[in-house]
């Protein structure tokens, strides 16, 4: 039997089961807001992430670290010849080849 929902019903459930995957990110954008205060256009889910839940370059070294920002400050994570602190002192993606 096939049951028909409200739309607004339906808003509401996948809101709430997609939830979780939203907010367990968040303590690491804020974290990476804080050590960064100036990559203000980094400070979003595509910096670590090609497309949820999948890795960039930068996310995998990232993790490999326990989410150590400073870890990998050093590291060139998508072989673009600028380290990962370079381009995001200049407001670019660390995890995107530029």
């Amino acid at each position: 039997t096939l049951v028909f929902l409200p739309t607004f019903q339906i808003f509401i459930a996948v809101g709430i089961l997609g939830a979780g995957s939203a907010f367990a990110k968040l303590p690491i954008q804020n974290a990476f807001k804080a050590k960064y205060p100036q990559a203000k256009a980094l400070a979003n889910c595509k910096t670590c992430h090609e497309a949820q839940p999948k890795l960039n370059p930068y996310g995998i070294d990232l993790q490999k670290v326990n989410n150590d920002f400073a870890a990998i400050e050093a590291l060139d994570s998508d072989g673009d010849t600028k380290t990962n602190l370079e381009e995001i002192t200049a407001n670019t993606n660390p995890g995107v080849k530029n």
